[in-house]
């Protein structure tokens, strides 16, 4: 896995590599309410979207899909 952080901007890009299709791999990554569960408000599968993911009172991000490129 591979991490990096813009402090200008606080982006974080984050990268890894799986042994699956990437159809499985496409739908488990726009899933977003898969794998974060509540707490998500917002749109989040197609360019643009945007959403904001609330934890409690601990943790808030908002978040923007950039890009979109199935399998």
């Amino acid at each position: 896995m591979n991490k990096t952080t813009d402090q200008k901007t606080k982006a974080v890009t984050i990268s890894f590599s799986v042994d699956e299709m990437p159809e499985q791999v496409f739908e488990a990554v726009t899933n977003v309410r898969g794998w974060w569960g509540a707490g998500i408000e917002g749109a989040t599968r197609k360019q643009r979207d945007e959403f904001v993911y609330r934890h409690k009172d601990m943790h808030t991000s908002r978040h923007r899909v950039t890009e979109v490129v199935p399998g």
